[in-house]
């Protein structure tokens, strides 16, 4: 672990539940959401709200969410979090993390000779 990092503090579930209450109940940014803690003393669940618009079910820690494009998010902060422990370096090529006997996708697409068809530049807006 880099001894340059400082652990986070972090919220305690009174604190995490007003702040769920305030983006669910108050400025309506959401139906429900569920945060996990992991910390070294143990794990911890804080949820809020239903399921669905119309749908009475309350959240815990085993409700089941369709994914999306908050995927991206946690994997983002994942790699950020172990470039910052020395685990990775953004610039190892992926492959390196894979198993032996698991090829990485080739991609032939090349933007820097790929043919005008592939793009519709007509589309951009001039006043850009």
């Amino acid at each position: 672990m880099n001894p340059n990092i400082q652990p986070l503090s972090v919220l305690d579930n009174v604190a995490i539940r007003e702040i769920l209450v305030k983006r669910i109940d108050k400025q309506k940014h959401a139906v429900g959401i569920v945060v996990g803690v992991v910390e070294p003393v143990g794990r911890r669940v804080v949820a809020q709200g239903n399921l669905a618009n119309g749908d009475a079910r309350t959240l815990d820690g085993d409700t089941i969410f369709e994914i999306g494009s908050v995927t991206k998010v946690f994997t983002s902060l994942l790699l950020a979090d172990m470039v910052n422990r020395n685990e990775v370096s953004l610039d190892d090529p992926a492959a390196k993390y894979l198993p032996q006997d698991v090829a990485m996708p080739q991609r032939s697409l090349n933007i820097t000779n790929t043919p005008h068809e592939y793009f519709d530049l007509t589309a951009i807006d001039a006043s850009l």
